[in-house]
């Protein structure tokens, strides 16, 4: 994975791809990005029959990073649906002629089956997104509660509350001359 990230896989590609009996296919098919992973799971002749069965059922497929771009679009998975991915990976969002949506840069986006994210920084959003799709919004939100995650309307800011968005020196600057007098 990613900067060397090790995840175990729960069964091998052999139990994914041929499953039989039980229930058919998933409830929600999230797919990891990062490079060369998503290469890797674009590439698998075994992954691929297992994904598109998926998308045609209109199950939820989630995607984040770069597999939208690397995976999702040159799959067909994104035709006529808007999508975002990895800033690196824009370009390579939105190239048929068909397409009727463009890429958006939204850190989460979720339009008809598919749900794509941006990256390592959107993940926890991503994740609550996917919690949605397949249990409800009430659901979502129970499960975001505890975690302290940010909302989408920010309050107006607290003193010394630290934000990406504001440079440290303005921070500092501030708290300096409210010493100062």
């Amino acid at each position: 994975c990613s900067r060397g990230v090790k995840i175990e896989a729960d069964c091998n590609i052999k139990a994914v791809t041929g499953r039989q009996g039980g229930k058919e296919g998933w409830d929600l098919i999230a797919i990891p990005g990062g490079m060369p992973g998503a290469e890797r799971i674009r590439d698998s002749v075994r992954l691929h029959p297992a994904l598109e069965k998926h998308w045609r059922a209109m199950r939820p497929l989630a995607m984040i990073c770069a597999t939208p771009a690397v995976l999702g679009e040159p799959k067909g998975f994104l035709e006529g649906v808007a999508a975002t991915s990895h800033p690196a990976f824009i370009d390579e969002i939105g190239g048929s002629l068909e397409e009727t949506q463009p890429y958006t840069e939204g850190r989460v986006v979720w339009d008809a089956n598919i749900i794509t994210s941006r990256g390592p920084g959107t993940a926890l959003e991503w994740s609550l997104c996917c919690v949605e799709a397949i249990f409800g919004r009430a659901k979502a939100l129970e499960v975001a509660g505890p975690m302290v995650t940010q909302p989408a309307t920010l309050p107006p800011k607290r003193p010394f509350e630290w934000r990406l968005e504001e440079e440290v020196s303005s921070r500092v600057d501030r708290a300096l001359e409210k010493y100062a007098t």
